[in-house]
């Protein structure tokens, strides 16, 4: 049995790893962390800021956008396009619809079958409602701590 940390500390952790990561990729330096020297440049890091933030939030875009009402896959994925303007797009839905019902957050709420083709219908759960507020209010600290940090770059 695979044993895995909860999702808000896998989150946290690759929030670490994207920070360490996502310097500056304009120009091939060396960067130094956790006592190793690296080069990085944007081609070899392989994925921008941009990239690991929506693979970051993605889990509680897919709760927020659920607790509206009840929606397969690809009425999820296109309801994220259509609230964003198209900015908010991932190319990975499934792994993380799997992985939410896996932790008890979301489950199936009814399968049709049309034209051959299975369609699972997904509903947040209670937990994975407290889940949500929770991870929501966190980001918004988190952010907020941020923000002060560089709007306040010359004080």
């Amino acid at each position: 049995m695979e044993i895995r940390p909860p999702l808000d500390a896998r989150l946290y952790i690759l929030t670490l790893y994207m920070s360490m990561l996502y310097i500056d990729f304009s120009e091939n330096k060396e960067y130094k962390y956790f006592s190793k020297v690296r080069r990085v440049h944007m081609g070899e890091a392989g994925h921008s800021f941009e990239a690991y933030y929506k693979r970051a939030t993605s889990p509680l875009v897919v709760l927020r956008l659920l607790q509206d009402r009840t929606m397969y896959g690809y009425q999820i994925s296109q309801a994220m396009k259509e609230k964003s303007g198209g900015r908010f797009t991932i190319a990975v839905l499934y792994p993380i619809l799997y992985r939410l019902e896996e932790q008890g957050y979301i489950r199936v709420e009814k399968t049709e079958v049309t034209n051959n083709r299975a369609r699972s219908y997904y509903a947040i759960t209670e937990e994975g409602r407290r889940y949500l507020a929770r991870s929501l209010e966190e980001y918004c600290a988190i952010h907020q701590a941020f923000m002060d940090i560089v709007e306040n770059q010359g004080q």
